[in-house]
């Protein structure tokens, strides 16, 4: 059906009012055979919506491995900005979703991505209470030692966000316990978090 429309001259790349291209409906709605199909007529892998959103983006959020897939074999990037400056392996781990994030790191997203506040991706994940995708940014290549825009290590961000099966984890990974974040101690950061200052 895709086909004929596009023979008959319909738009593959006409937008919604909002910035939506038919192929951020097909991401978001599934239709892997018609996000190839508009891709293979030369629609653009890459278009954003209003909301900074690409095709890949709502694919991420929406757990839609097969488009993801699709997308990147035609040349999506991996690791463009959407909304906030966040990749889609951001939306991806927000979301909890082990399997789009290996295929996004194995097409080489950035496991060290920065959204536009400056949160590491890897923090994200940490404050989400994601052990399995920690452990997946990490075997991608995350740094474990690298500090924050605050100061603050994975640590310090398990430490604060309360999620102690990850900081049992990154201690196991060989993380100090005594890493200093913003003049504090761990123990001293933990304890004045605990107490809300």
């Amino acid at each position: 059906m895709v086909q004929e429309l596009l023979a008959a001259g319909a738009s593959k790349e006409k937008p919604m009012k909002n910035g939506a291209t038919p192929v951020h409906l097909a991401a978001q709605s599934g239709h892997v055979k018609v996000v190839r199909c508009l891709l293979e007529a030369k629609a653009s892998s890459n278009p954003r919506a209003e909301d900074g959103r690409r095709p890949l983006h709502i694919a991420a959020q929406k757990n839609h491995l097969e488009v993801i897939r699709c997308l990147l074999q035609l040349q999506a990037d991996v690791n463009a900005p959407g909304p906030h400056g966040m990749s889609a392996a951001f939306l991806a781990s927000q979301r909890g979703f082990p399997e789009i994030l290996l295929e996004l790191c194995e097409a080489k997203a950035s496991p060290e991505a920065v959204d536009l506040s400056g949160a590491r991706l890897l923090d994200v994940t940490i404050q989400e209470g994601h052990l399995e995708l920690v452990k997946l940014l990490v075997a991608c290549g995350a740094e474990l030692t690298a500090s924050n825009r605050l100061g603050r290590t994975p640590l310090h961000v398990a430490a604060f966000a309360g999620e102690l099966e990850i900081v049992k984890w990154l201690i196991q990974e060989g993380q100090a316990l005594f890493i200093s974040a913003c003049g504090l101690s761990l123990a001293r950061f933990v304890s004045c978090s605990q107490v809300g200052l």
